[in-house]
């Protein structure tokens, strides 16, 4: 399976196992739920010189996609 992986995916897309719309039966207190709460304050002055420093730092466009993708 590691090599060809699963069987399904050499059928016919309409033979595919269905995937759910939604996740049905979730509790509010469930232990596998993930809670992010993120909280951030940023001048635009800030947001200005962050993208100047960015855009002045890296020479081709490639490599501030890189550096922008390992940020995000």
């Amino acid at each position: 399976m590691w090599f060809y992986g699963p069987k399904f995916l050499n059928e016919c897309r309409s033979q595919w196992p269905k995937q759910p719309d939604f996740v049905e039966g979730l509790e509010d207190d469930d232990p596998e739920l993930k809670r992010v709460k993120i909280c951030t304050t940023v001048s635009t002055a800030t947001v200005k010189d962050a993208v100047y420093r960015l855009l002045r730092r890296y020479s081709n466009f490639a490599d501030l996609q890189v550096s922008v993708s390992w940020l995000l």
